[in-house]
């Protein structure tokens, strides 16, 4: 029996419709035209079905929705190709990867075939923000890749293509670790309890003892770091019965609650329930993941309103990484105060922002 493969796909989140209950449209890349603020998700190898990619999309919507300048902003999200003998294993061809190359970066560096001013082409790429989950930044990082060899041949040189590159954001959560130095901006979030990244240990080396989290800042590289002991709590000596690889530890409704059935229904092991009525009432220990899903949802709305402000002034507007650093942290010593303050085995019900910092946090966000 031969074997057949089904091919990648683009879409993009849309207006739900009577005709289109989902919100989601496939995407000719032919067609596509990158000239105002997007977002591109890049999910795990998983996403090889289009409710899963809409999904994806529809939570980077959800993470934004505070915002209201961005009732405009075009999300897509890919969903990957993947072959009979393993439906569940997405995978991208190069003819693929060439593909979206063409069709999204090199329209943006390039007129009639030839190289243009470099600033206009940073104020082009700054366009595009990047969410990618655990393979979707192997994704991002061969995309860049293959950009840049594009970008030789139409004549730019390498630190041209360095800083022309650098304005992609990538915002990665569970990043797959690749020996790759990346060309785009990157911030990553890494859990020390993620059930499936080894390779993250090393990075635990400089998790301060008295600190659930902190940041590694790169300045020259543009490449910041979230490291945590833990996304959800301390657990004590029991067993962390929650898969912290999962987007459902940050994943937000509209109305900015989080995903109960994801965080407790799917993500841990048969003998591991008792666990569930021990700390499905312990709401303190999930207002970490609020933390966490707070620092997500910055340094995405900073990309997104970089971009927005590069298109309304005409003028190259960077994401402020070192505010991006400094905002997380502030946010990361908010919720060490709330945890030495409530005691991590209590049950209480706080929020983690007073709503003086709630005002301050959305001038962080939002400016």
């Amino acid at each position: 029996m031969e074997e057949h493969r089904l091919p990648t796909i683009l879409g993009q989140r849309v207006e739900k419709t009577e005709k289109n209950k989902f919100g989601y449209v496939d995407v000719n890349l032919n067609e596509l035209k990158v000239d105002s603020p997007v977002v591109f998700c890049f999910g795990g190898s998983g996403v090889v079905e289009r409710i899963s990619s809409n999904g994806f999309a529809k939570f980077v919507f959800n993470l934004l929705h505070t915002n209201p300048k961005n009732t405009d902003l075009k999300v897509y999200s890919l969903t990957y190709g993947s072959e009979d003998t393993s439906p569940m294993d997405g995978t991208l061809t190069y003819d693929e990867v060439q593909s979206l190359v063409h069709s999204i970066f090199v329209p943006l560096v390039s007129k009639n075939g030839k190289k243009i001013d470099v600033l206009e082409a940073q104020k082009n790429v700054r366009n595009i923000t990047i969410v990618s989950h655990c393979f979707g930044m192997a994704v991002s990082n061969i995309i860049s890749s293959l950009t840049a060899d594009e970008m030789h041949k139409l004549g730019y040189k390498n630190g041209e293509i360095r800083d022309i590159l650098k304005e992609v954001t990538n915002i990665s959560y569970a990043p797959l670790k690749a020996n790759v130095t990346p060309l785009f901006s990157t911030i990553d979030f890494y859990s020390m309890e993620d059930k499936y990244k080894k390779s993250y240990s090393p990075l635990q080396t400089h998790l301060p003892k008295d600190k659930f989290a902190t940041t590694i800042f790169n300045e020259k590289e543009n490449h910041l770091s979230v490291i945590a002991k833990s996304f959800v709590g301390n657990f004590g000596k029991d067993p962390n019965p929650f898969n912290e690889h999962s987007l459902g530890i940050i994943k937000r409704t509209k109305d900015w609650k989080s995903y109960p059935k994801e965080h407790f229904d799917a993500f841990y092991p048969e003998e591991q329930k008792y666990l569930l009525k021990k700390y499905k009432t312990l709401d303190n220990l999930f207002s970490r993941t609020e933390t966490i899903s707070e620092c997500f949802s910055l340094c995405l709305a900073e990309s997104v309103s970089s971009s927005y402000a590069t298109k309304d002034t005409n003028k190259l507007v960077e994401v402020d990484f070192e505010k991006i650093n400094n905002n997380i942290n502030y946010y990361i010593d908010i919720q060490e105060k709330v945890e030495e303050k409530k005691g991590l085995k209590k049950s209480s019900k706080t929020n983690v922002f007073s709503s003086k910092q709630n005002e301050q946090k959305k001038g962080m966000e939002f400016c």
